[in-house]
Parts: C-alpha cells; sequence; structure tokens
C-alpha cells in the first residue's frame, strides 16, 4: 500500500485496503489516511468522508484526530469538511477539537483577498464574524495577523490597526508594530503614527525604514498642514546620515527648499544621488542649480541624467554673454552728468566709476 500511495496508483492503494481490511485499525492510522486519499483522488468523495468519519468514530488520539481533519480538509468539499468537523468533541472552554480546522477554508480565502481581492473567492460578512469570535477566544499569532492584514486590505484602518496591536501583545514580532503604523497613517492619524514610528524605530531595520518613509512623506508633502518639530527634523537628520538613506536626503533637500534655503537643500540632494541614483534625488539638483543660477552644473545634470529623466527637460540653461566695456575719459563734470543721465550699460559703468 506504501509503495503504490507514493507512485500515486489510488487503485491499488484501494485493492490492498479491501483485501486486507485488518491494516485499516486506529494503529495504522497512515493506512486509513492513504485509503481516505485513494478515494478521494478517485472523485468518490462519499467514500472518502466514510474513511476519515471512521478515525473519528473509533479512535481517540488527540493529534491522529487532528492530523485526520486536517488531511481531509485538503481533500473533501466544503460540505463534507463541515460533517466532519461536527464530529469533533467538546472542549472544556466550549469550544469543538475541530473548530479551528473547520476555518481553514476561511483562511484560504482570506489569504486570497490579501493577495489579490479582485479574483479571489470572497469572505461573508457572517464567516468573517464567526471566525473572529474564534480566534477572540483562541487567539494565536498567525490568525490575529491574518485577520489585521485582511482589514487592512479592506481599507478598515482602525480595526486593522486594533489587531496589528493585539498581535504585538501576543509576539514580539516588529510586523505588527509596522502594521500599526501603516494602519495610522492610512487612516490620516499622523501625529499617532509619527509618534508610534519614533518609539519603535530602533527594533527592526523594517521600522527604521518604515520611520525614514513616514518623516520623509511628511516632509516631501507641500501641501501637508502637519508642522515637524524642530528636534524631531535634527534627529531625523541624523538618522538620514546614520542610515545614508536617499529617500531621507531628498525630503530633508525638498524641505530646505520649501524654507528658501537653496544652498543647504543642494547638500542634501548631493548626498541623495551619492547614496543612490534617483530620479528625485537629480531633479533636486536641477532646482538648486537653477535656483542659484549656477547654469554650467545644470548643464551637467541635463547632460548627465537627460536621458534617464525626462523632467529635466523641462530646466533652461541660460548663457550669459556681457559686451566689454571701452574705457571712458571724462575730461569734466558735464561729461560725466551727461552720461549718467543716459541709460544703458556705459552709463553705469561710468557713474560706479565715478
Amino acid at each position: 500500500m506504501t509503495l503504490a500511495y507514493s507512485l500515486g496508483n489510488w487503485d491499488e492503494v484501494i485493492d490492498v485496503g479491501r483485501q486486507r481490511a485488518s491494516i485499516l485499525v486506529c494503529d495504522q492510522i497512515e493506512s486509513l489516511w492513504q485509503v481516505g486519499e485513494a478515494f478521494a483522488r478517485k472523485s468518490d468523495f462519499a467514500t472518502a468522508f466514510e474513511s476519515y468519519k471512521y478515525v473519528l468514530d473509533n479512535c481517540a488520539d488527540p493529534k491522529d484526530r487532528l492530523s485526520t481533519v486536517q488531511k481531509a480538509s485538503l481533500l473533501l468539499p466544503s460540505v463534507g469538511m463541515d460533517a466532519l468537523v461536527l464530529l469533533g468533541r467538546p472542549l472544556p472552554d466550549g469550544t469543538s477539537e475541530f473548530m479551528s480546522v473547520g476555518f481553514d477554508d476561511l483562511r484560504r480565502r482570506m489569504a486570497s483577498n490579501i493577495n489579490d481581492r479582485f479574483t479571489a473567492f470572497p469572505v461573508t460578512t457572517d464567516e468573517l464574524e464567526r471566525f473572529v469570535r474564534f480566534v477572540r477566544l483562541k487567539p494565536t499569532a498567525d490568525d490575529v495577523s491574518l485577520i489585521a492584514w485582511y482589514y487592512y486590505g479592506q481599507k478598515e484602518w482602525d480595526a486593522a490597526q486594533a489587531w496589528f496591536s493585539m498581535g504585538s501583545r501576543l509576539k514580539r514580532d516588529p510586523k505588527y508594530m509596522e502594521g500599526q503604523i501603516l494602519s495610522l497613517r492610512a487612516a490620516g492619524q499622523t501625529n499617532e503614527a509619527l509618534a508610534f514610528a519614533e518609539e519603535v524605530k530602533d527594533r527592526s531595520p523594517e521600522l527604521t525604514q518604515q520611520y525614514l518613509e513616514l518623516v520623509s512623506e511628511i516632509l516631501s508633502d507641500p501641501e501637508t498642514t502637519f508642522d515637524l518639530p524642530s528636534r524631531t527634523l535634527r534627529d531625523f537628520e541624523d538618522l538620514v546620515l546614520e542610515e545614508e538613506s536617499a529617500l531621507g536626503a531628498q525630503a530633508i533637500g525638498w524641505r530646505y527648499v520649501e524654507d528658501e534655503k537653496v544652498k543647504r537643500a543642494g547638500e542634501w540632494f548631493d548626498r541623495s544621488v551619492d547614496w543612490e541614483v534617483t530620479e528625485g534625488g537629480v531633479i533636486g539638483q536641477a532646482v538648486v542649480a537653477s535656483r542659484r543660477k549656477h547654469y554650467k552644473t545644470l548643464k551637467s545634470i541635463k547632460a548627465r541624467y537627460g536621458d534617464d529623466y525626462a523632467e529635466l527637460e523641462d530646466f533652461t540653461v541660460y548663457t550669459q554673454r556681457m559686451k566689454k566695456a571701452r574705457s571712458v575719459s571724462v575730461k569734466s563734470n558735464s561729461r560725466v552728468k551727461a552720461v549718467c543721465t543716459s541709460k544703458g550699460l556705459l552709463a553705469l559703468f561710468v557713474c560706479d566709476r565715478t
């Protein structure tokens, strides 16, 4: 039977089971599982169901019973699985021994909705509420995370944040904290998101990145009404230097552009491009060069990156052409007065010299 099973010879597995019924007992649980799967693979789901039901009716080992239902969940239609789950023995907390397994199909659909909700089978409100009630009774890190990300995918930010918070109390996993920051940001709770991100930013590289992205978003948004404290900005600059964050350097650069501190902005855009060449950093350099009328620098930027970043075409390089002023001999005050009352470069030259 084991050889036939390994080869996927389902007819042979069934024949051996029929000829040697003595091996289809609880002490030979693998044989029962193999026969049950063979019938399911042959699409004889009724007989497969009876094979799994036999285990639940006759075998006492909790691990074997749970494994039986888990194996059946991968093979039987949902109707058969629902019937098997009902055969579970009651537990002291009032739940069934197989209640968790009964949600496996729902877990798979929820995960599919998280990854691509447009092609996944839908999750009904009733199903979700039953699962939530179960997880509140028997919370596990995986189930809490699943519910949190599902709510996040459905754009129910408050619910997502609450479940991420519950998850972080169950397990010290930075992923839950990342979820909290993302949920608070999406809900428009910038103060709360920033305070929490600043508190946990040193707990993992991912959380550091979340903090850098959050502050960068605040600094780069010209329409934001959020006022970043000066202390936070100073600390952020130190962190950007430490992490060599191109995104963070760009954000600081744009803040200084907004504050009309163009020279300092240029220093941060230069750092950003040194660490990683990106469109934001290069465009920032171009803006600074244009504002400071450093047209040679601007011309160099356009020559180097113009093929990569089309937006550089919007920057114009101006060339200043100055004629040499001829020397003027000033012989009398009347001549000076005459020139100073005239217009043009010559008048300015003479009057300045006088």
